[in-house]
């Protein structure tokens, strides 16, 4: 048995634009997202350049005990869980810890 819209009430109009909103609705929604993270980092960069934004300060024992741990044999995943990290700040962490290293 085929099913006819128009036994649902749909007029074409409404068809078009119910699939107007299904297909372009995403595209909008991350057009604005974009947008309001563009307007944020400019803001960021404008306050960073009048010197009223610093950001996080680094966390000098979470620093540490990454070092250690990773100084102490672990993996880089290991050490972001004993740690309560992400693994891309043990990255960055051990990275700046051997460059510092590197230049004594």
């Amino acid at each position: 048995m085929a099913v006819n819209f128009y036994d649902l009430n749909l007029t074409k109009f409404t068809l078009a634009y119910n699939f107007f909103r299904f297909l372009y609705s995403p595209q909008i929604a991350r057009d604005d997202f974009e947008d309001r993270r563009e307007r944020q980092r400019q803001g960021i960069d404008l306050a960073k350049s009048a010197g009223l934004y610093r950001g996080r300060k680094p966390n000098a024992k979470v620093h540490e005990q990454i070092i250690a741990l990773k100084g102490g044999g672990c993996s880089i995943a290991e050490a972001a869980r004993l740690a309560g990290v992400s693994v891309s700040q043990v990255k960055r962490v051990w990275a700046q810890h051997l460059a510092a290293k590197a230049d004594v």
